[in-house]
């Protein structure tokens, strides 16, 4: 399920927030079937791999929204695939572990292999 509209479902009722709310939300996110989950999987791990790797702040930053950006489009393949939301960690995980660069020539590879 996308996680946006889980937000203002659950956190915004008439303008206030209340803890059952938010006991809600927290729920939902550690279900591990959220998009809003496996972008956050994918955000820490790069965050983790670049900053042992010695990179810089700007370099931590923009690995960080780039591997949830690609998080967040693969997710729209995956439903377009059929694949089950239970896999949506997992991506994320995968694609922060990797890192943007590798996954750009896993990509490029796969689309120059089906074109030649």
């Amino acid at each position: 399920m996308y996680g946006g509209g889980l937000f203002v479902r659950h956190l915004i009722k008439g303008g206030k927030m209340d803890i059952s709310s938010v006991i809600v939300v927290a729920k939902d996110l550690f279900k591990g079937d959220s998009l809003l989950t496996g972008m956050l999987v994918s955000v820490v791990i790069s965050t983790l791999r670049v900053v042992s790797k010695g990179g810089g702040k700007l370099e931590v930053l923009l690995e960080a929204m780039l591997c949830g950006c690609l998080t967040f489009v693969s997710y729209s393949l995956m439903n377009y695939l059929g694949v089950s939301d239970e896999l949506t960690v997992t991506v994320g995980g995968v694609i922060g572990f990797m890192g943007v660069q590798k996954v750009r020539f896993f990509i490029d590879k796969a689309i120059s292999s089906k074109v030649s």
